[in-house]
């Protein structure tokens, strides 16, 4: 199978199961040496349950713990 876009870059994401992490509905928890870990920026204050994230925020709904 090959990539439609030359560059993409293809991952395993690193997440646990579908738990209920708090917040609306259920998240999957990012691994902390995960490709997520740390990868974005410009994110919302907070994620999906209100907890704070860090400058270097993770990707998803899910900040790491700390």
């Amino acid at each position: 199978e090959a990539d439609c876009t030359p560059g993409i870059l293809t991952a395993d994401p690193a997440l646990g199961a579908l738990e209920d992490h708090g917040g609306p509905t259920l998240t999957r928890a990012p691994a902390t040496d995960g490709p997520a870990a740390a990868a974005g920026s410009d994110c919302a204050a907070t994620d999906q349950r209100g907890t704070a994230r860090a400058t270097a925020c993770t990707l998803g709904a899910h900040e790491l713990d700390d």
